[in-house]
């Protein structure tokens, strides 16, 4: 009894600790939550506030995040300097390796479909502003490729540019496809569990090499003996 209802307690307020938890820890939050760990809006939930989509640009990844103190949920995105600067509140989309019919496009709606359907946070409205990364090296290949593999056979590529067929071919091949989308269809009660799946997580992907973490690899504190990548530029 006093278990369950110590449980019940955590698991009521846990919504509003999701910005304080720890960015090494935030792996391991459920991938529609992660936008709300986010130290760069005043609330738990944002409101009338711009939104980063894209690719690791847009999710922040790169040196500041791997420096930052993963202890703590320090400022380590351009989402922080944004909101620093004063345009109001600022989260990101963006997902790592995601082309832009992911990254732009299933991932920001995936998102806030599943975060609403779990009915754990106050109502979460789309943006008023999107502001989009784009790389025109690696997005390129990565859209062609994206574009391939979800074009069905004896579709009329030339309709990609009508602007009423591309609405159609992104809700028919990329929302309604997306696992977030379909999974927000299709919540239970279990699902509603935020600290019951976060333990779960936590204690699968810190039980060592092999075990189920989601990526394999903690970008704030990486594994002893993993490889890093080092540039030398203009001799520093």
């Amino acid at each position: 009894m006093t278990f369950g209802l110590l449980y019940g307690g955590i698991e009521a307020v846990f919504p509003a600790l999701i910005p304080y938890v720890p960015l090494s820890l935030q792996r391991f939050l459920l991938p529609a939550v992660v936008p709300l760990a986010t130290t760069s809006k005043s609330g738990p939930v944002p409101h009338d506030y711009t939104a980063l989509l894209g690719d690791a640009y847009a999710q922040g990844e790169g040196d500041w995040r791997r420096t930052a103190n993963g202890f703590l949920n320090s400022p380590f995105h351009s989402a922080d300097l944004l909101h620093q600067a004063g345009p109001g509140d600022v989260i990101s989309f963006g997902r790592a390796g995601a082309g832009s019919l992911e990254g732009i496009v299933a991932a920001p709606v995936g998102a806030l479909m599943y975060l609403n359907a779990l009915r754990r946070f106050e109502p979460l409205a789309p943006p008023a502003t999107a502001l989009l990364y784009f790389y025109e090296g690696n997005d390129l290949n990565n859209n062609l490729r994206d574009l391939r593999s979800r074009l069905s056979d004896g579709f009329d590529r030339a309709k990609l540019y009508d602007s009423g067929s591309f609405q159609g071919f992104l809700k028919a091949a990329v929302v309604e496809q997306s696992p977030l989308v379909r999974a927000a269809q299709t919540i239970t009660w279990r699902d509603r569990l935020l600290v019951m799946r976060f333990m779960r997580a936590t204690i699968g992907g810190l039980g060592g090499p092999g075990a189920d973490d989601g990526d394999g690899d903690d970008p704030i504190h990486p594994r002893p003996g993993q490889a890093v990548n080092r540039a030398r530029v203009a001799g520093l």
